[in-house]
């Protein structure tokens, strides 16, 4: 992430002085070109795209709200009747407790389930077979599951549970921008702290 504060809306203030004749911002050519510009009509700003988008963060997208002088309507859109930035509001799953499939089949029991939340299906439906509900479980006796660890790079790895990790995600504002620790979601999201 950029340590530098970049501009979000050049609202004009980059005027070049002295002009030269190629290659350089004329604002007041600008201007008349484009007069019915939110930018140049002070709408749009550099603090009301930071807030509108802090907005947009905080929770539901489907609900109507003013931003740049104008009202967004609030819709369903790309498949989802209703979608909430916040993380939490949207059923977050709690990963570690799961047991079985949403039709029922039991993880480790084979018919295409997991072997456990967190490895997928271990065994082949057969020769001759693509069908998942061939597949027998996992013979824990014979074999011995995957070890634990973490993934490339930084992080929780393959074991995080989404129930907490969304909760730290959610708990962060535009203001915490700046402070992002590189490689991290938040604040102690890696195994080193």
């Amino acid at each position: 992430m950029a340590s530098q504060t970049q501009i979000i809306i050049d609202e004009g203030i980059k005027e070049v002085s002295p002009e030269k004749p190629y290659g350089t911002r004329h604002q007041s050519t600008l201007n008349i070109m484009f007069p019915d510009s939110p930018m140049y009509a002070g709408d749009l700003t550099t603090v009301e795209r930071t807030e509108t988008y802090q907005h947009l963060l905080d929770g539901d997208v489907t609900l109507a709200f003013d931003s740049g002088g104008s009202t967004v309507p609030g819709s369903p859109g790309l498949g989802f009747d209703t979608f909430n930035t916040d993380f939490m509001a949207n059923g977050v799953p709690d990963v570690e407790s799961n047991t079985e499939t949403s039709d029922g089949k039991k993880f480790g029991d084979g018919e295409g389930a997991p072997t456990t939340p967190y490895v997928p299906p271990l065994t082949s439906p057969g020769v001759g077979s693509v069908e998942a509900s061939d597949q027998p479980p996992f013979d824990f006796t014979l074999g011995t599951l995957p070890e634990e660890g973490n993934e490339f790079g930084s992080g929780y790895g393959a074991t995080a549970n989404p129930s907490i990790t969304s909760a730290e995600i959610e708990n962060q504002t535009l203001s915490m921008l700046g402070s992002y620790i590189s490689g991290r979601s938040f604040l102690n999201s890696d195994s080193t702290g």
